[in-house]
């Protein structure tokens, strides 16, 4: 029954993600963490957001931005470095806090009246890749606080949710990594490389990805920009009432 209820939430948050380029992962750690310990949640959403964020790769290949991708990547490496150097998770209801208050900021910033050069967007996506890499093991969801960059970077809606998901890729990957170390001994991760729960849990989510990808037929650029800091706000809302109740 629980793998059902994973599998169905898997599908209905790739779906998100892949239509937005986020919260879908919010949705689903959210999710997670009623089945499964919160060293298991995180492990468990890095590892299902690199199963949808593989099958987003595939699904909108020709429209990822590469150096992007690679600008963004090494910045994640940066910061996976420093957290992992740290003992930061005992502080994780302020980050959130904090977290909550830079996704409302940069959504919101007015859109400049002349697009960045590329200089400028590499710059910000280098900051941006620190940031998550640093904050991903400590509260797993960094994909909001992702978005507010790529969307300064200047893209087409496919290419915002086809970059962004190629790259966070390395945030995913850095989670997992840090996590593991941080839990072991303590959290054996085995059982969720059983085939029939690997096997389930990676169909929902390839299935999520495609449906999802032929819903964003339905969104003009503007309908879609809307929509997507509709959800930053309400996702920067979720992660304060987390951290109050924490």
């Amino acid at each position: 029954m629980r793998l059902i209820a994973v599998a169905l939430l898997c599908f209905v948050s790739a779906i998100f993600s892949s239509l937005f380029g986020l919260a879908g992962g919010a949705m689903l750690l959210f999710g997670l963490n009623f089945f499964y310990s919160p060293f298991e949640s995180v492990y468990l959403h890095g590892l299902f957001q690199n199963i949808t964020g593989y099958s987003r790769l595939a699904v909108f290949y020709q429209e990822v931005r590469w150096r992007f991708v690679g600008v963004f990547a090494v910045g994640t490496l940066v910061g996976g470095q420093l957290v992992s150097m740290t003992d930061l998770i005992r502080y994780q209801s302020h980050l959130l806090v904090l977290t909550s208050v830079a996704i409302l900021i940069f959504a919101f910033l007015p859109k400049p009246k002349q697009q960045f050069t590329q200089r400028t967007a590499l710059a910000l996506l280098f900051a941006g890749g620190i940031l998550c890499g640093f904050l991903g093991p400590l509260i797993a969801v960094v994909g909001p606080l992702a978005t507010p960059f790529f969307m300064m970077a200047g893209q087409s809606k496919e290419a915002l949710v086809a970059t962004k998901g190629a790259s966070l890729l390395a945030v995913h990957g850095v989670k997992m990594v840090v996590v593991s170390g941080w839990s072991a001994g303590a959290t054996s991760y085995d059982q969720f490389y059983e085939a029939p729960f690997l096997g389930t849990v990676a169909v929902a989510l390839i299935g999520g990805v495609f449906f999802g990808r032929w819903l964003m037929k339905a969104f003009s650029i503007e309908k879609h920009d809307l929509v997507v800091k509709a959800l930053l706000a309400l996702i920067a809302v979720g992660f304060i009432y987390q951290a109050m109740t924490m």
